[in-house]
């Protein structure tokens, strides 16, 4: 058990048989400033100079990983379930127990495999300065999104004060002068500016959203049912609730968005765990809320799919954004793709040809 790694439950695990896709994060500095060009490309060139010498950098190690199922995750975070332990040593084994009436009874072994680690921490240094690179970039891109959606909600609530947005705006601004930032203590300042804005800011429109799918009102499965309140709803009752679904998708992009920039910040500050939080507040978020409801524009549209959108299963569609982030927070890409112009690289290199 001393040589074991748990597999924590935040952690991706790949299904068994599945092909694995090459992941990479794109850096595209052709559009950056001078200085901190260089600074990332200095960090590329001694890149290359480890590169020369790869097999004196790089270790490989055999560990064994304890892989535990979700529903065991659960049951061991709320005390149904329990691992098991040696009698004589106390020590942890692989195998979980539960409670059954007034009895305590064994539930199932866990499995255990061995694995190749590679330690490459020669390597993961000299890549810091683009992964921040990286991570500035998808809060600029992100800041420019949350606007867009902004704009869209704002007039849907005509006649609304600015109150419920002024919090974001301010947190936007904060963060895109974070991302121009050259010096890392500015932008840890810019960035804990904007934290507090974007909480207060995301709690608003939460609960905006989560009364709007409050009065909501369901829509029949019945098409009987549906025939009769197209009759006596006043109005076009198909583009009525079409419309309030739209309402409710744009709340809920600039909910979901204020929380995206939330976790990449965070990353920003190297704190995954704080990360981690916010999906956590968002999966509570969208367990507290009927989405079954607004699922049932289905019954208006029966030859549309309706898959994909958040509200069809919003646990996997926090989980898939989560994966995302935590992937990031582990760095676990196989590779950055880094855009620059020959004279950015020529400069960076400090020759006349090349």
């Amino acid at each position: 058990m001393d040589e074991l790694i748990i597999k924590k439950q935040d952690e991706i695990s790949e299904a068994a048989g599945s092909e694995r896709q090459i992941k990479f994060v794109k850096l595209d500095l052709t559009e950056t400033d001078k200085a901190r060009v260089n600074s990332v490309l200095s960090e590329f060139v001694q890149c290359i100079q480890l590169g020369k010498n790869l097999k004196d950098t790089l270790v490989v190690e055999e560990k064994y990983i304890l892989d535990i199922p979700k529903y065991i995750q659960k049951g061991l975070k709320s005390g149904k379930y329990w691992l098991n332990k040696k009698v004589d040593s106390g020590k942890m084994l692989a195998s979980v127990s539960h409670k059954v009436g007034n009895r305590k009874e064994f539930l199932q072994n866990l499995t255990v495999k061995k694995e190749r680690f590679t330690n490459d921490n020669a390597l993961s240094g000299a890549s810091d300065g683009m992964y921040r690179m990286v991570m500035q970039q998808q809060i600029v891109a992100m800041a420019m999104e949350l606007q867009e959606v902004h704009n869209i909600v704002k007039k849907i609530e005509v006649g609304q004060t600015d109150d419920r947005f002024a919090e974001i705006d301010g947190a936007k601004l904060q963060l895109e002068l974070a991302s121009k930032a050259l010096k890392r203590e500015n932008q840890i300042a810019y960035i804990n500016g904007a934290m507090p804005l974007l909480t207060a800011g995301s709690e608003k429109i939460k609960k905006a959203l989560m009364r709007k799918i409050n009065e909501f009102e369901e829509i029949p499965a019945s098409k009987l049912q549906i025939y009769k309140k197209m009759f006596f709803s006043p109005g076009n009752y198909k583009n009525k609730k079409d419309n309030e679904v739209d309402n409710i998708n744009e709340y809920f992009c600039f909910f979901a968005m204020s929380q995206k920039l939330m976790a990449c910040a965070s990353l920003m500050l190297y704190e995954p765990e704080a990360m981690l939080e916010i999906f956590r507040h968002q999966e509570e978020f969208l367990d507290s809320m009927d989405a079954k409801k607004i699922r049932t524009i289905c019954n208006l549209h029966p030859e549309l799919d309706f898959s994909e959108e958040w509200y069809s299963d919003p646990s996997r569609f926090i989980e898939v954004i989560k994966n995302q982030y935590i992937e990031y927070a582990n760095k676990k890409y196989d590779y950055i793709s880094l855009e620059v112009t020959g004279n950015q690289l020529l400069e960076a290199l400090g020759y006349d040809k090349t």
